[in-house]
This record gives C-alpha cells, structure tokens and sequence, in this order.
C-alpha cells in the first residue's frame, strides 16, 4: 500500500473569556512538513495575542508531537486568570445539633420549658459564632486587545443571620446573646429565647425577670414578676405571681395569679385565685380545688372540687383580666407623670446654667434621653388603656370536665351562675340562648 504524505496542520482555541490559548498539533505523515514553535508564535500574533505566550510550552508541544507522532494539546497562551474570591466561614461556638432540634412538647401540644436541655442554654453576652468574613476575587485579563477585565466570583457572604434577642458585634464578625436563653438554630437564623433558669427553691422575696422564667424546683412565700412565660415544676405555694405571657404550672397552693395568656395545670390547684384573658386548660389527672379561678376564654379540667363541698369558684366569659390590667396600667401612667416632672424640673435647673462642663452636658442628654423614654411610655400606656376599652365585653366560653366535677362548686359564665349540687360525670356547662342561666351537656369522655 502506497503511504500518503501529509504536512502537519495546527489548531488554535481560545477559551470562552479568552484569556487561554490551547493549541492541537497535528504531526506530519510521511514525508510531510511539521508545525514548528515558530508558526505556533507567528498564528498566535495574527490572532492578537499580544502577550502571555509560553514559548517552552509551545517547544515541548512540539517536540512531543513529533515524538509521539500523535495529536497533542497544550496551553501555548494565557494571560491574567481570574482569581475567585473565598466564601465566608461561620464558627459556631453553640452545640449546633442540640440547637437545631426542635423544642420538647409537653401534653398541651406547647413548647415544654422544664425539659429544655441545658446545653441549649446560653448566658446573657455569650459569644453564640463568629465570622470568616468572605475574601474579593481578583479579575483577569483578555489575551487580546482591547484587553479587558475578566471579573471573578466574589466570595459569598456568611450564611447566618441574627434572630430575636441575639446581636451582632460593631465589626459584624461576632454574634452575642443579648439576653439568658435558650438557643435556636434554624435556617441559618441564630435567635435565643430569653429566659432565666432558678435551679433552687425560691424561697421568699420579690423576684422580677426581664423576660422569661423557669423554675425548676417552684416556689413558695415570694412575690414573681415575671416579663414573659412562666413554667414552674414542683408546687408554688403562697405566692403572689404577676405573668406577663403564659403560665405553665405542676402544682399550686394559696397562690395569687394575673396572667396575661393563657394557664396551663398539669397536677393540683388548691385555693388558689387566678385570673387570665385566655383558658385555664388542665391535664388528665389534675385537680382544680377551692379558690377562685377565672378564665374568660374558658376552663377545660380534669377533676374540679372535691367531697368535702371544699367553695370552689369558676368564671369564664367575663373579662376581669382587663379590670385589673387597667388598674396596672393607671398606676404606672400615675408614676410615669411624677417622673416626667421630676426630669422637667431637673432639665430646667440645669439649662438655666450660664456655663455648662462637659459633665453637665452630659447629664442633660442623659435627662433629655430619659424624658423621651418616659414620653414614649405614656403614650403606649394611653394605647393600653384604649385597647382595652375596646376589648372589654363578655365573649362565649364555657367550662368543660373530662372527668367529674363535684358538688358545691360554682360555675359562672358571663352574668349567669350555677351551683353544682351533685357530682356530675364528662360536663360541658355553657351560657344558655338567653344569657340568663347556666346549661349543662354531657360531653364523651376522653378514652
């Protein structure tokens, strides 16, 4: 067979942002003339390359196609490559897994604030994670002219933000509890839910908690004011409990309770007087004996009052809640007035000064930053108390006993009352049509 002789051909590609050259040379068959480095150089000026051309490469490329007598590929141009930025980086410095899980229900279906675990619970300035910040790319350039920039990727920025109660430092690399709580992490959102933990007995005192509170081992002989929920294990006995928020409580005795939510029983209730503008829900198995309890949106128990006609009281349909928050809400307007005067008669004294140190400026910007405070105040007191005006009437509700209620308790929706004068079996007590009386039905008991 006859060998055909064929001289050696070259191909050159630019890249898509054409800042690389590769060229495949194709060697000779036979007696055929081969690509040299030299037509390589010469093709690449001819197309614009200006600078960037590898000329060793371009040796060896050679070389090797000729040794090989194979198609060979090699990068013979490049210019200035892009250079991609690097990603953010988050260090956490919370149990990422504990965070991530999703709170422990208790038998409501609500969040169960006694068997949160510990490792979820931060301090209040706790560093929670740190930044990485992200790092710029640098751009490349065109082999060719008019040469341009080639603009990289740019690192991405961190994949986290601040939820509730959590801040992040002045440089934004640094993110903080404002607040004791527990920690929750989900979607790249870090947020902290502020409460405090009493892991010992409260015994006696006055106790206020910013926000949230749980205690572990209740309390007895104190006064609570507590800013948000309160979930107490063991029994609170002869306290006196102000909740701003939901009320979540194992046992209670001779205690004293305005909740602004809704309350939550899982064990006995005796002798107590609670008042909130939700329901008063109690667990299978709990007892609701003696005291007074009234809760407008309704009362739904186990087992109330007990054989001995111990004078128990239950009240739903009828804001008294909003009676008493008023009374609050009068009495911190009333405080709130004596100091706004008091910072007035203070700001006056000091700007009739002729001179003023940097002390006194100071102090008056202080005074100044109060009085607005104290304003701002007033003013969501005056909303309050509208709102209130507002919301005070009598709503639907009703009592409801998924086992028995004994006799001798009274059952009071709205204005109409009733006295239960025999121990009654899975009752549902409601107003009747007219409003004027109290009707019972039987309800399923629960299996």
């Amino acid at each position: 067979m006859v060998q055909t002789n064929k001289n050696g051909h070259l191909e050159l590609k630019f890249n898509a942002e054409r800042t690389q050259v590769h060229a495949t040379i194709h060697p000779p068959v036979g007696v055929g003339i081969a690509i040299t480095a030299q037509d390589i150089m010469e093709r690449l000026k001819n197309m614009g390359v200006s600078y960037g051309i590898r000329e060793q490469a371009i040796r060896d490329g050679v070389h090797l196609a000729e040794e090989t007598s194979n198609p060979t590929t090699v990068l013979v141009a490049q210019s200035v490559l892009p250079q991609d930025g690097i990603d953010a980086m988050v260090h956490y410095h919370i149990n990422v897994e504990e965070a991530s899980q999703p709170l422990p229900n208790n038998v409501f279906g609500k969040t169960d604030w006694l068997q949160v675990s510990p490792k979820r619970m931060m301090s209040s300035g706790a560093l929670l994670a740190s930044i990485t910040p992200a790092q710029p790319g640098s751009p490349g350039k065109t082999l060719t002219l008019p040469i341009n920039n080639i603009l990289p990727r740019q690192g991405k920025p961190a994949a986290i933000s601040a939820g509730d109660n959590v801040a992040y430092s002045t440089d934004k690399l640094h993110l903080r509890a404002e607040y004791e709580g527990c920690i929750v992490l989900h979607m790249e959102k870090i947020s902290l839910i502020a409460m405090q933990r009493a892991a010992s007995r409260i015994r006696g005192g006055n106790h206020s908690y910013v926000k949230g509170a749980v205690l572990l081992d209740g309390a007895e002989g104190a006064n609570l004011e507590i800013g948000d929920f309160l979930a107490a294990r063991g029994t609170l006995r002869g306290c006196r409990i102000r909740v701003h928020g939901d009320l979540y409580i194992e046992n209670a005795e001779d205690c004293m309770v305005l909740a602004d939510g809704d309350v939550y029983v899982t064990g006995t209730v005796k002798n107590c007087e609670i008042v909130c503008p939700g329901v008063l829900k109690a667990a299978k198995g709990s007892i609701l004996l003696g005291g007074s309890l009234c809760a407008t949106k309704g009362i739904h128990a186990d087992v109330i009052g007990d054989e001995s006609f111990t004078a128990t009281e239950l009240q739903t349909g009828q804001d008294r809640f909003n009676l008493i928050r008023k009374r609050e809400i009068e009495e911190e307007m009333q405080e709130c007035e004596k100091n706004r005067e008091r910072i007035v008669i203070a700001l006056r004294s000091l700007t009739k000064l002729s001179a003023l140190n940097d002390e006194r400026r100071a102090m008056v910007q202080k005074l100044q930053d109060q009085l607005r405070h104290t304003e701002d105040r007033i003013r969501d007191l005056h909303g309050c108390k509208r709102m209130l005006a507002l919301d005070s009437r009598e709503v639907e509700s009703g009592v409801v006993t998924a086992d028995h209620i004994h006799p001798g308790v009274w059952v009071r929706i709205g204005s109409a009352a009733l006295q239960t004068e025999n121990s009654i079996l899975h009752t549902q007590f409601v107003r009747s049509a007219g409003g004027k009386s109290v009707q019972t039905t039987t309800v399923a008991s629960a299996a």
